[in-house]
């Protein structure tokens, strides 16, 4: 059982003495409206990624320029890393222009297929440089399934990693 006991304590007559105070006027404070930060329209066909400064299109630092040849420059950098029997495809999915502070960048949005001489297919997305062909990011790497996974070994191969003789 629980016994619940609530004390009151009446209040003594006494009070403090309330001293004078000049009044004071505070000066109102104007408020200002803040408008959301507005995408300004695509210049030339290109999609604007990030968020426009208030300064506009004009004064942004563009970092490159725009060259017609990056399709065959982001293929060149492809087929560094690849043996020769590899068929790469380059399809251009969207031309944006990047804007971080005051910097803008044109960069453009890239699927990029790969076939092996074995029939097998790889595909990513990238984000490429659009004067240099330099490849910026990569995403939506699509998983092979005849790599092993982790703790898995290859077939055909020893813990030392000796190749076997068959």
């Amino acid at each position: 059982m629980l016994l619940l006991f609530l004390f009151t304590r009446e209040p003594k007559e006494e009070s403090l003495p309330i001293s004078s105070f000049p009044e004071k006027t505070v000066p109102q404070i104007e408020k200002k409206e803040y408008s959301e930060p507005k995408l300004a329209p695509a210049p030339k066909e290109r999609e604007i990624l990030g968020v426009l400064p208030p300064t506009g299109l004009e004064k942004l630092h563009y970092l490159n320029e725009i060259n017609p040849q990056w399709q065959e420059l982001t293929l060149e950098e492809l087929k560094r890393f690849q043996t020769s029997d590899v068929k790469i495809q380059i399809i251009p999915v969207q031309s944006l222009l990047q804007i971080t502070n005051n910097d803008a960048r044109y960069i453009e949005k890239i699927i990029v297929n790969m076939t092996r001489a074995d029939d097998r297919e790889e595909s990513f997305n990238a984000l490429i440089d659009s004067e240099t062909g330099a490849i910026l990011q990569t995403f939506n790497k699509v998983k092979r399934d005849d790599i092993p996974l982790m703790g898995e070994r290859p077939k055909g191969m020893t813990p030392t990693g000796i190749i076997k003789k068959k």
